[in-house]
């Protein structure tokens, strides 16, 4: 009678090729994992910071963020003290922030480079179109990332805010040009950036940190997005949004410029990282 199974050796290559395969497929499964989580967690981290600027505003009977105490106190430093003004004035914006949303620390003075400790050559880094590090740091000057002066907030589920200090931009003259081309952001009142996971890797734009322009209503307008687009160029094109090749804000599929504009894409994209 014929037995049937299997010899020793076509069970230990059975196990080889099984363990190849998940030597391959494992890296892909804890990158989208990674991407899963990151993406749920921008969508907190921005609900938690709306949340926290809109009721200031309600509590306050105030029809913008700028006439909040959380934006300008009064009682600090003689009248009409702006906490805009430098990032020295960082602990005065903690404490009110902290009023409305849970925070664990903040950093004081510093910019959002140089926040992150030496990794190589680079603190930061940009995504390239194959969703690798692409080239170093944050663009000098660029209209993305917040000014070099900044408040750096940390908040208790890890999420680390960069509210720029000297962003504030109000296109008050051009707000017919900006609601006719289907804008809606006017007067913006910083740049944010928002690392979901802190100083826990990869410290990638795109991937763990996303940059937003804050409107005066307390509401974040992702970069990449039909807003911050129409607000740059004055509503006169669409080249800063994240479906076109615009150097720093495209995040097409094979042609990603640095992953700026990747922040409207997942917002767009129900905060999933795709690419």
């Amino acid at each position: 009678m014929k037995k049937f199974g299997f010899t020793l050796v076509e069970v230990l290559m059975t196990l080889g090729i099984i363990g190849v395969v998940g030597m391959l497929v494992t890296p892909s499964l804890v990158e989208n994992g990674r991407n899963q989580a990151n993406g749920a967690r921008l969508a907190t981290a921005v609900s938690n910071l709306e949340n926290a600027f809109t009721t200031a505003m309600a509590a306050q009977n105030a029809e913008t963020l700028q006439e909040t105490t959380l934006w300008h106190n009064n009682d600090y430093a003689g009248a009409g003290h702006d906490l805009r003004a430098n990032a020295a004035d960082t602990p005065i914006f903690y404490g009110q922030l902290g009023r409305f949303m849970n925070l664990n620390g903040f950093v004081e003075a510093q910019s959002m480079s140089s926040y992150y400790p030496e990794d190589g050559n680079a603190r930061l880094g940009q995504l390239n179109a194959n969703g690798n590090r692409g080239a170093n740091g944050l663009p000098h000057g660029s209209n993305v990332a917040p000014d070099n002066a900044c408040h750096i907030i940390a908040a208790k589920n890890g999420t680390t805010y960069f509210v720029g200090t000297g962003d504030a931009s109000d296109h008050t003259a051009q707000e017919n040009n900006i609601r006719n081309s289907g804008g809606s952001l006017i007067n913006s009142l910083a740049r944010v950036g928002i690392d979901v996971n802190g100083l826990e890797g990869p410290n990638l734009v795109g991937r763990d940190i996303f940059f937003f322009y804050l409107g005066e209503n307390g509401i974040l307008y992702p970069v990449g997005g039909n807003d911050v687009a129409r607000f740059l160029s004055n509503g006169a094109n669409n080249n800063n949004i994240w479906d076109s090749q615009f150097a720093q804000f495209g995040c097409r599929d094979g042609a990603i410029q640095g992953g700026f504009g990747c922040t409207a894409r997942v917002v767009e994209e129900g905060y999933k990282i795709n690419y």
